[in-house]
């Protein structure tokens, strides 16, 4: 690390992604301890691997390390196992890994997968349009009412649990394509599903078929009467029982230890609640279908059952906590169903679930799936006690988040593979032997254009005038050309350059390298760390080099208005031929920028 630091603060200039790339072929064997840092940009990790070298080069400082630095001076993958977790419903969230999806075929797959097998069930089948990944992934919201519509359409248990079930099998794919292997698997509630996914005892069709029905019944059973609620209490379990004695709610789910969800009849959660308040307990109403977990669920229980025996079940591969009993499932396709069909009805006992595998040797635990819910719950339940739990959502959630994941498990010495996260993206590998021997970039063909699905501007102009212009100072605000935020780094495949932010930003300097066969590469310095060959083209059809010419004062003002309107009668344009039933043969200038193997899913 030191000469690689070094190096940097020298003035090498390498590609992001191939200096990425050069460093995880440089990992030492799993098992050692290494330090892992995800940056943004070569000079943030000049500044971050700067900061930290200076922890471990001080025997008086313990850290903290800065954010997106992960160290574990005894990694707990020497002795310990790994265990992965699965996300339950409440996780589920619109654009939930959207990036992953876009970036990595594993993901992409599962949701076409979905929308196939999905889109003749009687709860799609009847959908105007049936795709589950519309719902995932739901048209531009311009409002906050737009907005909840689409949090609520997401968050129907019908729609919930296939899409969870869609998205965590997706990833679990993603996972074990990165070399992850996990000794132990389970999940909460819902998850407990995608776990048997992932431990081979369901295929992914089934999974996804029995997601569906599970939703669907525990619907229907809600529209024939109130099937109850639930709620959260903030309190140790012996407490809650004391006070809830005499009353006739459950203790539905043992999430944590001062944690835990009371289910049960409307009128009761109400009345316990009030109970509770009385005696300084604090519990919270959670906006839910029925009551969970509880006896109440046994009109949707009955049918489910039934419709489980008729799935294909294998013995698993590996061993699968079960919620129900927190011990890992029988070792038979029957035992499991027959356990599975009690599942509706009786408690999670997370907690207990938790302990147990912790006892059985699990040291890292794995949250597959949005969020982090899990990875927080393990924490506290595991508390002061040698452990790692981390989740592939975390940190913001995309790209980030999934590198931060995988960045927490290289440092507790976790086996990872990973060439996925460079195939496709690096076009000029370097020798980190030869790193101080990379400066500055060659010079700009003049006719190169830096294009992405909203802008286009002219490479050499772009430099030109980012070298002649002044310092920056305060100026009165003037109209911008509306653009999208920055995506994330998209490391499974090749993404167009990103739009350029002006010359001035110190995050948007654009810089070109020529491989081998003499193709020129493109790319903004901080962005999305893509080191891919930008084609020679002409301007865009709706985006002309007009358009996007850096001009001053005026001039500037007056081009980015005309751009700003254009791009307005574009959108009403779309909207009539949308009211008219056309809408699938208008380009979507807004759109996410397209990538190389781009998903056939429903993503707009």
């Amino acid at each position: 690390a030191a000469p690689v630091l070094t190096a940097l603060q020298n003035g090498a200039a390498p590609a992001a992604a191939a200096l990425a790339q050069a460093l995880a072929a440089a990992l030492p064997a799993s098992g050692a301890a290494t330090l892992a840092i995800v940056a943004a940009s070569v000079p943030e990790l000049r500044d971050r691997l700067a900061a930290a070298l200076g922890v471990l080069g001080d025997a008086a400082k313990t850290g903290p390390f800065p954010p997106g630095v992960y160290f574990s001076e005894k990694p707990l993958a020497a002795d310990g196992q790994l265990a992965m977790l699965f996300s339950g419903q409440g996780s589920q969230y619109p654009d939930m890994l959207r990036d992953v999806a876009v970036a990595f075929d594993e993901v992409r797959e599962a949701l076409e997968e979905a929308d196939a097998v999905l889109s003749a069930t009687p709860t799609y089948s009847g959908r105007t349009d049936p795709r589950l990944s519309r719902l995932i992934y739901p048209y531009d919201r311009f409002g906050e009412d737009e907005e909840k519509a689409a949090r609520a359409a997401l968050a129907s248990t019908d729609v919930a649990q296939p899409a969870l079930g869609a998205v965590g099998s997706g990833l679990f794919a993603l996972a074990r394509r990165l070399g992850l292997s996990p000794a132990m698997v389970g999940g909460h509630s819902y998850g407990e599903y995608v776990a048997l996914h992932a431990a081979g005892v369901l295929s992914r069709r089934d999974l996804l078929l029995a997601s569906e029905a599970r939703g669907r019944f525990i619907v229907g059973a809600v529209q024939g009467g109130d099937l109850g609620t639930m709620a959260a209490v903030s309190a140790e379990v012996e407490k809650i029982q004391a006070a809830l004695k005499d009353s006739d709610v459950v203790l539905a789910n043992f999430n944590a230890p001062k944690q835990t969800i009371i289910s049960g009849a409307t009128a009761s959660v109400k009345k316990a609640i009030e109970t509770l308040s009385a005696q300084g307990i604090n519990a919270t109403p959670i906006p839910v279908a029925a009551a969970f977990h509880s006896p109440l669920m046994q009109p949707a229980a009955e049918p489910l059952r039934a419709f489980l025996g008729g799935l294909d079940w294998q013995a698993p591969a590996v061993p699968i906590y079960a919620n129900t009993t927190a011990e890992p499932h029988g070792g038979t396709a029957e035992s499991i169903r027959d356990l599975l069909g009690r599942h509706l009805t009786e408690p999670v006992r997370f907690v207990g679930m938790i302990e147990a595998m912790y006892a059985a040797g699990a040291r890292v635990f794995l949250e597959i799936g949005p969020k982090s819910v899990l990875a927080d719950l393990a924490r506290r339940i595991l508390g002061d006690r040698p452990h790692r739990a981390v989740s592939l959502d975390g940190s913001g959630g995309g790209i980030p988040g999934l590198l931060h994941g995988i960045a927490a498990l290289l440092a507790e010495g976790v086996a990872v593979d990973l060439a996925p996260l460079f195939a496709g993206r690096v076009a000029k590998p370097i020798d980190l032997a030869k790193l101080p021997e990379i400066g500055a970039s060659e010079p700009v063909d003049p006719n190169l254009w830096l294009v992405n699905g909203t802008r286009a501007r002219r490479m050499g102009e772009m430099i030109r005038v980012s070298a002649e212009r002044p310092a920056p100072r305060a100026a009165a605000p003037q109209l911008a050309s509306p653009q999208p935020a920055p995506a994330a780094a998209s490391p499974g495949s090749p993404a167009p350059a990103p739009a350029a932010r002006g010359p001035a930003s110190p995050r948007a300097t654009p810089f070109v390298t020529r491989g081998a066969n003499g193709t020129l590469y493109a790319k903004e310095v901080g962005m999305d760390g893509y080191d891919g060959p930008v084609p020679r083209s002409g301007a865009p059809e709706l985006n002309g080099p007009a358009a996007y010419a850096p001009v001053a004062g005026a001039e500037r003002t007056m081009a980015d208005y005309y751009q700003t309107m254009r791009a307005f009668l574009q959108v009403q344009e779309r909207v009539m031929l949308s009211y008219l039933g056309a809408a699938d043969t208008m380009p979507r200038p807004f759109s996410a920028p397209q990538i190389a193997a781009a998903p056939r899913f429903a993503i707009p």
